[in-house]
This record gives C-alpha cells, structure tokens and sequence, in this order.
C-alpha cells in the first residue's frame, strides 16, 4: 500500500541493515532524500485562525474530505494546519495519507516538528508500518526532535507496536532520565511481551507519581493469567488504591473484575463494585460486562446473587450478545424457564449459542415438574 503513495520521494522504505535496526539513532540518512524540494506556490505564511477552525469543523461534522477541501482551498499554510492534516487522517487511522500529508509538507518547507513526528509514528505503530517507521526515525535524529517529550514516547510506543523490544529497550535507556514520558509506554512494552516480572519491577522503579496507564497494564498483564497471577493482580490494584494522586479508570476495574471471576472471589469483587459506584464508573459499558460476568457465574448464582445480576443488566445503557447469554445461563442455572426464555425473546439477534441454555431449562423444568 505505501509503495503506491504519489510525491514519497523522500521517504522511500529503506530497512537498514540488521545491526543498524537495533541501534537507537539509524544511520542510513545518506540514503534518504528527505531534503526539501521546491516549495508550493501556495503555501508558506501563517493560516488566519477562522480558518483552522473551519477545519476543524469540517473534520468533526462532514469527515475528513469536508477538512481536506477547507485545507486545499488555503492559499497559504503554516505549520499548524499541515499538523491539524495530518492528525486528522491519524485519529481516521489512514497511515497512507498521514505519511502523504507529511511528505507534502516537508515539500513544502514548512517544516516537520515535534507535532508532526509524534502523529506520523503514532499512524506507523497502528499500522505495523516498521521499515517506515525508521525512516522517520532518521529525521527525528536528523532534526534533532529526540529529546522532545512526546517525540521520545511516540518512537518507544512505535518499536513496541511493531514487536521490536531490543530497539525499545535501548531508547528507554538512552532517553530515560531525561523524558519521564517514556516510563510508562516501557512498561507497557514488557506487559505485551508478557515479562511481567520486569514490568512490575520498572513499575516499581517509576518515579512518583506513578500514572494509571502504568498500573493498569501491570494489573491486567497479571489478571490474565491463572489464579496465583490474579491474586497479584488484586494485590496490586490495592496498592494503586493507597497511591496518591493516582485513580483507577475502566481498564483497571474491568481487569481486576476480571481476575475476580476467574478465582471464584465474590466477595473481593463486591468491594470492587462499591469502589467504582463511588467513582462514577458503574454505567459504562465495559464495566457492566464484567460486573454481568462476575454476579452470573454458577458458583455465584447459588449463593442468590441472580438478582444483583439483574440490576447490573438492567442498568446497562447497551446490552451485547455475551452480557444476554450470560443472563440467559444465569437464568436457565436456576431452573427459571419463563425468565430464561424472556431473556430470550428480547434479543436482538438469536442463535444456537443462546438457544442451548434454554433447552437446558426447559429440559431441568419438566424432569423436576
């Protein structure tokens, strides 16, 4: 698909060799013709502010085609509108025209700056984009722009996603005591290759205050694996709790919920319940899943939780096919066929998965009746 972008001149996907991937500043430079080349007739000087902000209209209320006709109508452009371009086709996840956009502009002499490197690496980690994504890491180096904050995190959350850890690690160590940006997305890195013990420790190590993000990924690393693992899950989300400064947000509770489910702890998980109905979390989406989850387990509905259960689903803004089976299980558990088969008729969407428990009901009504 890249190899398709028109005017890429400059940013022809070289790989470097393989001692060259792992090093944190590229070399190939030589290789690259990033220089500028003439600039458009059209573009140079500051954009007048009502301007920015009809594209920024035009890209929330008629898409990104409503912004690009805005832009190409500009008769000059600065730095701050080639910018609200190319974050605009990053937050569409259209990696293509972020790295068109920001060839344009370099063609254009704007210039790239911290803005433009931080959407360009953001769009190449979503796309896996790796051979491309040192290129731009050359400029980075090139430019001097390293030592930018969101610079920095962008290129480590970049080698993350693309799976390269060794070049992670390497530019943590390098940036690290300068960028208090990167701690975070490093721990991050190390959850999704699953070294959760080196991610606990980094965590450990963090400076304070340590952020949510942080703690979130150290706790659902930890949640999902067996129960010895989320037991540590759930000691560690006390511990977020005693942090000052720090709240846990819906990944976090949906982690720890999860953890609860999978150890059989109601009880844990009730607190938890509490926790986020006292911080304003009880009616998203995500979070009501997992309180459905938690309350319709087998073990749980015997205990005459059903009906916690209930009150869950019935305060859920939007009810997925899992939430309606979980229910339908719950119901067909205890024998309550006119509910089991209630539930039943109120989904949007039937199929043997949702049928089954129902049989199962009506099989256990009429040997018992």
């Amino acid at each position: 698909m890249l190899s398709k972008a028109r005017n890429f001149a400059f940013w022809k996907p070289i790989p470097p060799h393989a001692h060259q991937a792992r090093r944190l500043s590229p070399r190939p430079l030589r290789r690259l013709s990033f220089a500028a080349t003439e600039p458009d007739t059209d573009q140079d000087a500051a954009a007048a502010p009502p301007v920015l902000r009809d594209m920024r209209l035009s890209d929330v209320r008629g898409g990104r085609a409503g912004a690009l006709t805005v832009f190409d109508g500009m008769r000059r452009r600065a730095v701050v509108s080639w910018n609200a371009m190319v974050a605009g086709h990053a937050r569409h996840g259209c990696v293509h025209d972020v790295l068109e956009t920001a060839a344009r502009m370099h063609r254009s002499a704007a210039g790239l700056n911290e803005a433009t490197f931080a959407s360009v690496l953001g769009a190449c980690a979503r796309g896996r984009c790796l051979h491309m994504g040192w290129q731009v890491h050359c400029q980075v180096v090139k430019s001097g722009s390293e030592d930018f904050p969101i610079v920095g995190a962008s290129l480590l959350d970049f080698y993350s996603s693309c799976l390269d850890l060794n070049a992670a690690r390497t530019l943590f160590d390098s940036l690290h005591t300068r960028n208090d940006l990167l701690w975070s997305p490093m721990v991050v890195a190390l959850v999704r290759f699953n070294l959760l013990s080196d991610a606990l420790d980094l965590l450990q190590r963090m400076p304070a205050p340590r952020d949510v993000f942080a703690w979130t990924a150290v706790i659902s690393g930890y949640a999902r694996g067996v129960n010895e693992y989320c037991c540590k899950a759930l000691e560690l989300f006390v511990q977020l709790l005693a942090e000052d400064g720090v709240m846990p947000n819906e990944f976090t509770y949906d982690s720890v919920l999860r953890a609860c489910v999978k150890m059989g702890a109601l009880e844990f998980g009730r607190l938890v319940h509490g926790c986020l109905i006292r911080n304003g979390f009880e009616s998203e989406q995500l979070i009501t899943s997992a309180l459905v989850d938690l309350y319709c387990r087998s073990g749980f509905i015997s205990m005459g939780r059903i009906e916690d259960a209930k009150f869950v689903f019935s305060q859920m803004t939007e009810h997925d096919s899992g939430s309606y089976n979980l229910m339908i299980k719950a119901y067909a558990n205890e024998g309550r066929l006119e509910d089991c088969q209630r539930m039943f008729e109120m989904m949007p969407r039937r199929n043997m998965c949702f049928y089954i428990p129902c049989s199962t009901a009506r099989v256990r009504h009429y040997w018992y009746h």
